[in-house]
C-alpha cells in the first residue's frame, strides 16, 4: 500500500537545508512497516485543474493569512498532488514506528484525519476532491471574510478543514493513545504512540512550553537532548536522538 508525503524544496528553510536526511528517515520509518513510501512535489500538483487558482497567492487563500505564503502555497498544493495518488498522507517530518497497512480502516468517500493538524489520514481519490472542494470556497473573498469572523483567526489550510468540515476528523483518531492510529505531536509522544508528528516546534521549544505548560518536564528533556547533539543538528538527527525510528 502506499504512503504519499509532500516536498518542495524552499531556500533557507529549516527541512530545505537537511531534506535528504530527512526523506531518508521518512521512507524508512514507513517502509519497514510494509508501505510503499512515495514523495510528491509540484509536478503532481499541476496535474490537477484547480492548480493556478491554489497557485494564486493573490487570492484569499493567502491575504487572509498570517503564514509565511511561500510555505502556505505548499500546504495547499499538496492536497492537489495527494489528489493524484488516491492514498494514504503522511508529512515528511510524521515516523511510523509501527503502523501496518492492514490496520488501515475501510475507506468511504470521506478522508479520515489522524490528527487535528492535518499531518496524517488515510483517503482515497473522492476522499481528496472534498478537501480541496472545500477549500476551494475559501478563493471567495466573502466566505473567506465571514470564516474570520466568525473564527477570530486567520486562514491555513489546516484550520479551514478542521473548522468547516468536521467530519473529516472522527473524533476516535484524534490524540487518542488507544487507537494506534492516532498520531500526537512530539512533546505529547512518551513512546505510546505509533505515529508521532515531528514539526518545526522542536526549534522553538520555550515557546511551546509558555503555550503547553503541562507538557513541561517532557519538553526540558528535549530541549537538553537537542543542545546535546551541538549547534544547528537536523531535524532527522533530532528525531534519531529523542526516539530512533531507524538506522541512517
Amino acid at each position: 500500500m502506499n504512503v504519499v508525503c509532500f516536498f518542495e524544496n524552499i531556500i533557507h528553510s529549516r527541512i530545505g537545508k537537511d531534506a535528504d536526511k530527512l526523506i531518508s528517515l521518512w521512507e524508512e520509518s514507513w517502509s519497514r512497516w510494509g508501505w510503499n513510501p512515495i514523495v510528491a512535489g509540484i509536478k503532481h500538483a499541476k496535474q490537477h485543474p484547480m492548480y493556478d487558482a491554489f497557485n494564486d497567492t493573490s487570492s484569499p487563500l493567502y491575504t487572509y493569512s498570517t503564514n509565511n505564503p511561500k510555505h502556505l502555497r505548499l500546504c495547499y498544493l499538496r492536497w492537489l498532488a495527494y489528489h493524484s495518488f488516491g492514498c494514504t498522507w503522511a508529512d515528511l517530518d510524521v515516523m511510523n514506528y509501527g503502523v501496518t497497512p492492514a490496520m488501515m480502516p475501510k475507506l468511504s468517500d470521506l478522508p479520515i484525519y489522524f490528527s487535528k493538524s492535518g499531518c496524517c489520514g488515510h483517503s482515497n481519490k473522492k476522499g481528496y476532491s472534498k478537501i480541496i472542494k472545500n477549500l476551494s470556497r475559501f478563493l471567495d473573498e466573502k466566505t473567506t471574510q465571514n470564516f474570520i469572523i466568525d473564527n477570530e483567526q486567520h486562514t491555513n489550510d489546516m484550520r479551514l478543514s478542521a473548522r468547516t468540515r468536521e467530519d473529516f476528523y472522527p473524533p476516535q483518531y484524534i490524540n487518542n493513545p488507544d487507537n494506534k492510529l492516532s498520531c500526537t505531536d512530539f512533546y505529547k509522544d512518551n513512546g505510546d504512540y505509533l505515529l508521532v508528528h515531528y514539526h518545526g516546534r522542536l526549534y522553538h521549544i520555550n515557546l511551546v512550553i509558555q503555550e503547553h505548560p503541562e507538557y513541561t518536564n517532557r519538553l526540558k528533556f528535549i530541549q537538553r537532548v537537542i543542545k546535546g547533539l551541538g549547534k544547528k543538528p537536523s531535524r532527522a538527527r533530532i528525531i534519531q536522538a529523542i526516539r530512533p525510528v531507524a538506522t541512517l
